[in-house]
């Protein structure tokens, strides 16, 4: 252990879920169960709080509760809150809502649009209801485009946003193509249930993606290839 910091007081977390450092050591934390992301510096001591925007634009249906955080070079916060497909929430210093960036959205196949002739109005309601992919992590990069990861898809699980939200990153699935029969064997999952939860990029472009299924990490590219798994 290099250093450890309990906040006390105004800075006393409750099960956090994300962090964030910046250049001058300071910390963002996405303190969830507070429902805030809390300023501290690098000795631990509160600097100040970023709770759910107070704007008409903003979607009350989804309670704040953040669960990663990141920081662009303008010193404007992207706030992944749980559970919720609008992507990730703009904040700027002052707290002030600056919209939804990179949400996510239903892909609709063949069997949907089989399904949308001929199904019964019930049937269509349970289509209807399906609840589009979420992300699960951001890595930011120094010219303010970012990287994410998404669950609950079978495809683009790996996405490179430009800072106004268009995703650049090639289109494909990642992580396993095939079921891995030994994963399974000790109770793990196979590609279907593929939960990339965390990324990171090098210097050098390679993407470094952890799978929280299947405890694999993978490595691709920038034309999206395959490298290593392990």
């Amino acid at each position: 252990i290099i250093n450890e910091i309990v906040p006390q007081d105004k800075g006393r977390l409750n099960n956090p879920y994300g962090i964030f450092v910046d250049f001058d050591g300071s910390y963002l934390i996405a303190d969830t169960d507070n429902a805030r992301v809390v300023h501290l510096d690098k000795f631990g001591n509160y600097i100040e709080e970023f709770r759910q925007p107070d704007s008409p634009l903003y979607d009350t249906t989804y309670q704040f509760k953040p669960i990663k955080v990141s920081l662009d070079s303008q010193g404007q916060l992207y706030v992944l809150n749980n559970d919720d497909f609008h992507g990730f929430i703009k904040l700027n210093a002052y707290n002030e809502f600056l919209g939804y960036i990179a949400s996510s959205k239903v892909t609709p196949g063949i069997w949907d649009a089989i399904l949308e002739r001929f199904a019964s109005n019930l049937q269509q309601q349970l289509i209807g209801g399906r609840m589009p992919p979420v992300h699960t992590n951001i890595y930011m990069m120094p010219d303010n485009t970012f990287y994410a990861t998404t669950a609950r898809t079978g495809n683009e699980q790996i996405k490179h946003f430009t800072s106004v939200g268009n995703n650049i990153y090639p289109k494909g699935s990642f992580g396993d193509v095939v079921p891995d029969y030994v994963t399974s064997y000790f109770g793990g999952t196979t590609s279907e249930n593929i939960r990339f939860v965390d990324i990171c990029v090098n210097d050098f472009g390679i993407v470094t993606a952890l799978d929280g299924a299947s405890g694999r990490i993978f490595q691709y590219d920038q034309d999206g290839a395959m490298l290593a798994v392990f």
